[in-house]
């Protein structure tokens, strides 16, 4: 896992509860990456998943989206164990 700020990244805000990021942590690969468009994140705050737009702003997934995140039970365990440790269960 690598975390941190990817250079030229911006702040990010969720767009389920609007928290602002500055730092993201990636857990698919020990190489540092930066986002690209369509790439999901998940915050770190509510564990709602969203979508990198474009220009890297975080957008809410479209409905198809959010049925092909939720399909992924590892995606969903983590989405529930964020809400878990944050008291939003």
């Amino acid at each position: 896992m690598i975390s941190g700020r990817p250079s030229g990244l911006r702040d990010t805000t969720c767009p389920g509860c609007g928290v602002t990021h500055d730092a993201l942590a990636i857990i698919n690969t020990d190489e540092p990456v930066q986002p690209e468009p369509g790439d999901v994140s998940l915050c770190i705050h509510c564990g709602e998943p969203s979508v990198f737009d474009d220009n890297l702003e975080l957008r809410e997934p479209t409905k198809a989206e959010r049925a092909h995140l939720i399909s992924h039970p590892a995606l969903v365990d983590a989405m529930l164990e964020i809400k878990r440790l944050n008291g939003l269960l």
